[in-house]
């Protein structure tokens, strides 16, 4: 708009300067048609010289003549800054026309730049999602670790059960009388915490001697049916405490079963007919080896004596009846 109006600007003083030309010539043209050669008289008197009319109107020529010459000339002079405004301007237009290309251009690569950046977000989101699945995932799975490594059946309460079998060991009356080592099966179970110095232990447990043939007697294989109550000491030796060292001993009742009418351990039972329950103590050590998770592995034994018998036929010898066993098992907390 500014160049529409200075090149109209410029226009109408091109056309006045124009103007005030023609006019220029015209007076001069009129101005010399004016002129005369022939002398006109001057009528003087004695105080002034009165010149002819011609002489006047020749001079207010000349005076507008000059004035419309300064005027072409501030004319001119406007028209030529107003032609290097123009110019100016014209550049500065051209100026503005590369700038709103480089714009346009600018303003479709923000554009593309822009579909480039959602597309980017669009992948990180589906990455972030990735990574929190991925992460939910080991997570889970750490906490299937912790819970398979440190993880308890009863709620780290302190309970425990387990199974464990072994053999026996006989000695003294026992092994006299004609019994040999046996086998021995226990399920232990009942309350102790590694962190606690005391635990209570229970047993039952199912036992068998080997019998032997001795002078007068046939001794067959009696079973014994065992339930007991201990006190623990628990002394752990791992950092985690989950390791240990327990000591444990206690009571209980011990049945005889199959025991046989013509055997020694009849005769020591004291008229068994074949069955009969005794009592008896029990006392030893164990340790006890965390494996994994709820899962440890224990090894113990134990004395054990049975108050028995004493026949009165034979003399010095002891009515208790004593063996070791030795058992392996594994424990559940």
């Amino acid at each position: 708009m500014r160049v529409l109006r200075y090149t109209s600007l410029v226009a109408g003083i091109a056309v006045a300067l124009a103007a005030t030309t023609n006019g220029s010539v015209a007076a001069q043209d009129t101005t010399r048609r004016a002129v005369s050669d022939q002398r006109i008289p001057l009528r003087k008197d004695g105080r002034y010289v009165q010149e002819s009319r011609g002489d006047v109107a020749l001079a207010v020529e000349v005076a507008r003549i000059n004035a419309l010459e300064e005027s072409a000339a501030t004319l001119r002079q406007r028209l030529e800054a107003a032609e290097a405004e123009l110019a100016t301007l014209t550049a500065l237009t051209g100026r503005v026309e590369a700038n709103e290309a480089s714009i346009r251009a600018l303003e479709g690569t923000l554009r593309t730049t822009r579909d480039e950046l959602a597309g980017v977000r669009s992948e990180l989101v589906a990455a972030n999602a990735r990574a929190n699945a991925l992460a939910e995932q080991v997570a889970q799975f750490d906490r299937r670790m912790n819970s398979l490594t440190n993880g308890s059946l009863f709620g780290h309460s302190g309970f425990f059960i387990g199974v464990g079998t072994g053999v026996n060991f006989v000695t003294g009356t026992i092994h006299n009388i004609g019994y040999r080592t046996g086998l021995n099966v226990v399920m232990p179970f009942g309350w102790s915490k590694p962190n606690n110095l005391f635990g209570l232990r229970g047993e039952l447990g199912v036992q068998t001697f080997d019998g032997r043939i001795v002078s007068g007697f046939t001794n067959v294989d009696p079973r014994i049916y065992t339930a007991t109550a201990q006190v623990m000491v628990n002394l752990p030796f791992n950092e985690a405490r989950t390791s240990l060292l327990y000591l444990m001993g206690g009571g209980g009742a011990y049945m005889f079963d199959r025991v046989g009418k013509t055997s020694t351990l009849d005769l020591r039972m004291g008229e068994s007919d074949g069955r009969v329950t005794k009592f008896g103590v029990t006392g030893g050590a164990g340790l006890e080896f965390h494996i994994l998770g709820a899962t440890s592995l224990f090894v113990q034994s134990a004395f054990t004596n049975v108050f028995a018998e004493k026949p009165v036929n034979t003399p010095g010898s002891s009515g208790n009846l004593r063996w070791v066993p030795l058992v392996a098992g594994i424990t559940l907390r």
